[in-house]
């Protein structure tokens, strides 16, 4: 659960849930723009393969993305995601696929983009 205020003010609920070889004790961030999350600082883990899947409900207030006069910000905003990835000691790479509803009232359908992460050790 977590609350953001600033250039939109939301309250997001949601759960994550990983299965394989994740990394324990890293610091785990989410994109802003897809909501996958990644690791900003490594823990340690098992070479192998990840899977990842998400989902989420936000309540939004308001959005500075959306001004007055323009189209109004939908009220909520449902997302799932899932992701795959897999890791040595080298290197890492991730795919991910994100389902995105409607940003604002009148958006004739939601998104889905595809994320890709690659990482090298060195």
């Amino acid at each position: 659960m977590s609350r953001r205020a600033g250039d939109e003010n939301l309250f997001r609920v949601g759960i994550d849930d990983n299965l394989g070889a994740r990394e324990q004790g890293a610091l785990w961030l989410r994109d802003d723009s897809t909501g996958q999350r990644y690791v900003g600082i490594s823990g340690t883990s098992e070479p192998g393969f990840a899977f990842q899947f998400d989902v989420d409900l936000v309540r939004v207030e308001s959005s500075a993305w959306l001004p007055a006069g323009g189209p109004a910000a939908e009220s909520w905003r449902p997302r799932m995601r899932s992701g795959m990835a897999r890791h040595n000691e080298l290197i890492g790479i991730f795919y991910g696929v994100t389902w995105l509803s409607s940003e604002f009232v009148g958006q004739p359908e939601g998104l889905v983009p595809g994320s890709v992460r690659f990482g090298m050790n060195f």
